[in-house]
Parts: structure tokens; C-alpha cells; sequence
């Protein structure tokens, strides 16, 4: 046929990309022109405060509403592409989307311990130490079991089709989790508990499945709190003929021809009814109203186990749920509050077309310059929302929100714009109080706004009622923060060295090691290099300073799995040993890179000094084709595990290293020749899985 190439294209960028009519083209249809241009200047309905969707009709209606708009949109583009003559589309730049506008020493020196950002909530990795047992994940469907006492292997667990595994170790308590897919598009959710105990081989107490795709977890105590991300079920329905009789072009017998070409592949999508009460297996009244009418129709469902209750776990029995419209981006988790932060909103999005073809670089989403949070209570094991609200710009991560004050008052850095003004807003960053205040909203009690400006924000660190952040363009600004009084807080000092931090780590007695990357200053900007290793002294917040030179490991490309999960970070502080892995590069030729060492660096701290105490590797038993990888070039922000040694644990006077390949031990100060070397069986798979 004729369009069928172009037709086919078309109906890709629909169904994916839903992009919006331009102003350029004047034979395009003018009635569903007019009707988008009068949504344009519409915005996105937002609620203050939190509450529960009443009923079913009601959540109904409300999703029913972004349904009804993004088809407004669709229809448009179809419009368009059929009343167009000439197939040179639109020259001109689409007016700019509308936004939403308002409606009324944290220690880990613990024997076998994860680093955590709370103490008290605990946190999966794909390595655990159990109290009679070490867990270790050599992929994504293997746990090794090994005895905590001899290091002896004990066999493993196979897990057939898991992916995205993730393990929790407590009392007694193996805790897998992870996810299957069951057919396109459709993943569960899998919550696997076992029995543990002193020489035996765990056994499995019970197995859970959710709807949708495993997001995040904690265990606070005995309850685990689940994280599952999934999407509002749709039906979708071939595009209605009697939708464009109106339309300038619909007499032209041609212009039809292709809307009926068009009409076996563009589909309308529509809200299914709403049975049982629920949705994706959670009650419409265990919803919260969501705080933005947008196109986001994901879903994020939290979940609260009880890890203890046999029967509850075995009978299949619901356990406590509460169901948001909208996918989480992060999440924070105390003792006593979870916090779900959203910092995406979707919305009509305007487009830039070329001249002959689309342009395939065109955003789906439209830029929100809000960090939207929505504040659950955890008390008395309940799901409870207590209150919403937001603050300007996005963050880096999770560790950039802190909980002060027993819960009274969060803190939250953020920057906005981008670094070098993209799009003429030159960054800035912020550090923001809010608070409840009673009527059920977060709402904003003090900030200090537009510090470090065309810098973003590389590291959080919250250590006791002081906050410290990093900042990057071209050198490395550490800021101190004083937050004794969150109605108040100061900017105390400011400490300018080359290089930037991605994770911040308290070591006591006022000092502060930072983990990330040199850099090399080209003028207008700075290059990163090799891993940076910094230690401050904070013990005076009002003067920070560099205590030591940096150590630097590798040039350009190297990596640290610290530099993007806090997990691979150790410190005892009853050795003062500091472990984090590397994979330092040296250079070969003009460009090319090799390994020089990859294994885990231990560091000695010695008063206001550190030094190098020794270097472990699991190189030898690296697989050929994954040896290879080592060589490779890493961008700072590559989040892939190293694919050598990924965590350093101290069990009594023993140092342990823990990759997929296997596992070596040490006596503490002796650290020339292994008191263990295992390593794991492991099979013929890529190098990097979901996990690795």
C-alpha cells in the first residue's frame, strides 16, 4: 500500500511517544487543532493534603479523566497525519507544555552488617550474613549458602525464572525477593521466606506472589515492607470512525482511505470496569488520591508482612496494602514514617519536528521542577498516609531526605535547573524544612535556596543535626549545614577542593570520608578522572577541612561500586578499617584503557590520617569472558556491580570478601595468604544479569 511504511511509523510514535499537534500546518484539521490548543492551556488538577479515594466510582472517574485527555492528544496526531497533503511535516516549534499550578557515625561496624541510610530498617543486597548462615547471589536465580562459623559451603538454592533478586537475613529468617515474568508485559512479584538454623539447610516456609514488578523493601523488626510497581490495566479498542466526521478533511475520499488504513493499528485506550472492589489485587478504597491528575497510570503498591506469622504466610492471607496512581521515583524509610517521592509529571508535551521525518528525540515527559512526597506512617504495624505536599527541584537520591527531630520536621536537598543553563535555567540548589502542620499537608517551615549556583548536587550526608552536600561544575564545594534548629538553619562553611563526592560516609571523631571521583580542570568545565578517596575534618563545622591529600586509584573510566550503592561501603570502628571495592584503569596508548588492579581496597585510619592497609582480589576466579569487562571504560554514574570483589564484612577477628564468584577470609593485620578460599560454582551466563 501506499502510506503502509509511513502508516506504520505512525503508529510506533503514537502508541509510544503520543506527541502534539504544531501550529505549521495548515492543512491539518482545525477543529481537533483548536480543541488541543485549548487544553494546552489547561494544567494538570493537583489536590493539597492526603485522603483515601472513597469508592471505586470515584477512583474510577478520576483515572477515566487522564484517559479522556490523552486521547484528546491522540486523536490529534491522527488528525493531523491524515489531513496533511504535502508529507514534509511541520517546521515550527510546538508552544511550551503547560505545568501543573496548585488547587486549593552512622557505624557500620556491626559484625556482618549491611550499611544502611536508618538505623533500624534494614535493607536487601545480594549479599547477606545470616546468623548461622552467609548468603551469597552467584546470579540471579542461585543463592550460595555457606556455615558462618567453618566458611564450608552448604550447597545452594536454585530460584528457576527469578530476576531482580534481592536478599533480607533476620533471626532465624531467609528472605528472598525478586520477580517473574509470566507473560509479555505482566511480571509478579516473589516474597520467599525460609527457616534458618545452626547447620541446616534453610526451608522454605511459604512463597507470596504480587502483581507487578518488584520495586524496593525494608524489614523494620519482624515486618516487611514491599514495594511493587505495576501499571492500571486498559482495554484497547480500534480508533471510532465517527470520532473525525467532523474534521475539514473527512470528505475527501483519499484522506479516508488512510484512516481506515490507519484503523487495524491505532487503538484507543479505555478504563476497563472495576471488579471485586480492587485493583491489581488492592481495594479502590486503599488508594491515595493521587496528588496530580496527570497521565502517570502507573501504580505503586506498598505491602506489610509480618516475616513471624506462619499462618498468615502459608494461607495466603492479604496483608496490609496501600495502593498509589503514579510511579515512585524514590523512597525513604524510617522507623516511623515511609515517604514516597514522585518527581515526574506527564503531561501534553510539546514537540520539535524536522523537515522529512520525525525527530526521534522528543521527551515523553514534560520537565516538573517539583519533588512531590507523600508521608505514610508505619505505627502499630498499619499503612496510614499522614500527610502530602512538595518543594521545588529534584534530588540525587534517597540520602538526600532525613527525618529531624524524632520525625517532627524533613529535610530535603534538591537542585534545579541543569548545569550549563539547559533550556535558559542555569542550576541551583536547595535545602528545604517542611513539616506537617496539622491539616494533613507537608508544608514549607524554613529553607536555604539557590546556594552554589551552575552546580548540581553529587552527595547528601545528614549526621546528627548537621547536613553536608556536595556540589560539582568543576571543583568540589562541601557545604556544612547547621540544622539544630529546623526553623533556622545556616549555611556554616564551605570547603572548595578539585573532584567531587558521590557518597559521604561519618568515621567519629570528626571525620568524614568521601568516596567519587578526581577531576581535571579543561577551562569551562572539568573531566573526571580515577576514584577519589577524601577524608574531612567536621569536628568543627564552621571551619571543614581537608584532612590528608586524596588517594587516587586509576585514571578516567575506573570505578567503585561505593560510588553508586552505599551497600559495597565497610567500616569497623573497632579496627578503624575502611574497605571499598575499586577497579582502577591505566591508560594504554592515547585512548585505550587496561586494568591495573580490581579487588577491594582496605584503608587504615590512624587519628586525622588514612592509609593503604592492604588489597584483596577475586580476579583468578573472574570468568574469561567477564575478565575481559574489567578492561573497559566506566561512566562515573554506571550503577553495574563490579564484577570483582562486592562486599567486605568483619565476622569476630576475621575479615571477609564476598563476590558471585566466591568468598575469602583474613585474619585481621594478616592479610598475605587467606585462612579461606572458596570459590562458587557458577554458570555459563552473561556478565552482567539483572543484578550484575
Amino acid at each position: 500500500m501506499r502510506y503502509a511504511n509511513r502508516i506504520m511509523r505512525l503508529s510506533v510514535y503514537l502508541l509510544f511517544c503520543a506527541p502534539l499537534l504544531l501550529h505549521g500546518n495548515t492543512s491539518a484539521a482545525e477543529s481537533a487543532q483548536e480543541a488541543l490548543e485549548k487544553a494546552l492551556k489547561q494544567k494538570p488538577q493537583e489536590f493539597t493534603g492526603v485522603s483515601f479515594y472513597p469508592s471505586c466510582a470515584a477512583l474510577r472517574a478520576d483515572l477515566k479523566a487522564s484517559f479522556d485527555e490523552m486521547w484528546l492528544q491522540d486523536k490529534a496526531w491522527i488528525s493531523a497525519a491524515i489531513g496533511i497533503d504535502n508529507p514534509i511535516w511541520g517546521a515550527g516549534k510546538g508552544e511550551e507544555g503547560a505545568q501543573p499550578t496548585a488547587e486549593a557515625a552512622e557505624d557500620a561496624g556491626v559484625e556482618g552488617a549491611t550499611n544502611v541510610q536508618e538505623k533500624g530498617v534494614d535493607e536487601a543486597d545480594r549479599f547477606r550474613v545470616g546468623d548461622n548462615q552467609i548468603f551469597a547471589l552467584s546470579s540471579d536465580e542461585h543463592v550460595q549458602i555457606l556455615d558462618r562459623a567453618s566458611f564450608r559451603s552448604m550447597g545452594s538454592l536454585y530460584l528457576p525464572g527469578l530476576t531482580q533478586t534481592q536478599l533480607l537475613t533476620a533471626a532465624g529468617r531467609l528472605i528472598v525477593l525478586g520477580q517473574v515474568n509470566t507473560k509479555p508485559g505482566q511480571d509478579l512479584t516473589i516474597v520467599r521466606v525460609y527457616s534458618t538454623s545452626p547447620k541446616d539447610f534453610p526451608v522454605l516456609l511459604a512463597e507470596q506472589r504480587y502483581l507487578g514488578s518488584f520495586f524496593t523493601s525494608r524489614l523494620l523488626g519482624d515486618q516487611l515492607l514491599l514495594m511493587v510497581r505495576d501499571a492500571i490495566p486498559d482495554l484497547r479498542v480500534p480508533v471510532p470512525v465517527r470520532e473525525f466526521q467532523e474534521e475539514s478533511w473527512f470528505p475527501n475520499a483519499e484522506k479516508r482511505r488512510r484512516l481506515y488504513e490507519m484503523r487495524d493499528q491505532l487503538y484507543r485506550r479505555i478504563l476497563p470496569p472495576i471488579r471485586d472492589g480492587m485493583i491489581q489485587g488492592v481495594a479502590c478504597e486503599r488508594y491515595i488520591r493521587r496528588p496530580v491528575r496527570d497521565w502517570d497510570l502507573q501504580l505503586s503498591k506498598t505491602y506489610l508482612i509480618n516475616i513471624r506469622d506462619e499462618k498468615a504466610l502459608v494461607s495466603g492471607q492479604l496483608p496490609e496494602a496501600l495502593g498509589m496512581i503514579g510511579s515512585a521515583d524514590e523512597l525513604y524509610v524510617t522507623t516511623r514514617n515511609l515517604y514516597v517521592l514522585k518527581q515526574q509529571v506527564q503531561w501534553f508535551t510539546p514537540v520539535w519536528w524536522g523537515k522529512g521525518d520525525i525527530v526521534d528525540t522528543i521527551p515523553a515527559t514534560a520537565q516538573d521542577e517539583r519533588l512531590r512526597i507523600q508521608q505514610v506512617s508505619l505505627e502499630n504495624g498499619f499503612l496510614q498516609p499522614r500527610s502530602a505536599g512538595q518543594v521545588s527541584g529534584r534530588i540525587k537520591d534517597r540520602w538526600s531526605i532525613r527525618e529531624l527531630k524524632e520525625g517532627r520536621y524533613l529535610a530535603i536537598a534538591t537542585t534545579t535547573g541543569f548545569l550549563g543553563g539547559w533550556g535558559g535555567e542555569p542550576a541551583l540548589n536547595h535545602l528545604f524544612i517542611v513539616a506537617p502542620d496539622g491539616k494533613r499537608q507537608l508544608v514549607k517551615r524554613a529553607s536555604i535556596e539557590n546556594f552554589a549556583p551552575k552546580e548540581d548536587i553529587r552527595s547528601v550526608r545528614y549526621i546528627g543535626d548537621y547536613a553536608y552536600i556536595v556540589t560539582f561544575e568543576k571543583t568540589d564545594p562541601l557545604f556544612a549545614f547547621d540544622l539544630r534548629d529546623p526553623e533556622h538553619p545556616r549555611l556554616l562553611s564551605e570547603l572548595k577542593i578539585p573532584g567531587f563526592s558521590t557518597y559521604m560516609h561519618p568515621l567519629g571523631d570528626g571525620r568524614l570520608i568521601g568516596v567519587g571521583f578526581d577531576t581535571v580542570d579543561q577551562g569551562d568545565f572539568a573531566l573526571f578522572q580515577g576514584i577519589k578517596i577524601s577524608l574531612f575534618g567536621i569536628a568543627d563545622p564552621t571551619e571543614i577541612n581537608e584532612l590528608q591529600a586524596p588517594l587516587v586509584y586509576g585514571v578516567r573510566g575506573s570505578s567503585s561500586e561505593v560510588a553508586t550503592d552505599p551497600k559495597a561501603f565497610f567500616f569497623d570502628s573497632q579496627s578503624g578499617l575502611v574497605g571499598i571495592p575499586v577497579i582502577a584503569l591505566r591508560s594504554v596508548g592515547e585512548w585505550g584503557t587496561e586494568r591495573d588492579f580490581s579487588g577491594a581496597i582496605m584503608l587504615k585510619l590512624d587519628g586525622p590520617s588514612m592509609v593503604e592497609e592492604a588489597r584483596f582480589t577475586h580476579v583468578e576466579w573472574v570468568a574469561e569472558v567477564c575478565r575481559k569487562e574489567l578492561d573497559d571504560w566506566r561512566w562515573w554514574q554506571d550503577t553495574r556491580p563490579s564484577l570483582d570483589i562486592n562486599r567486605v564484612y568483619r565476622l569476630g577477628d576475621q575479615i571477609i570478601t564476598l563476590s558471585r564468584w566466591g568468598l575469602k577470609a583474613y585474619r585481621t593485620g594478616q592479610w598475605s595468604e587467606p585462612t579461606v578460599a572458596l570459590s562458587f560454582p557458577h554458570q555459563e551466563a552473561s556478565c552482567h544479569t539483572s543484578i550484575y
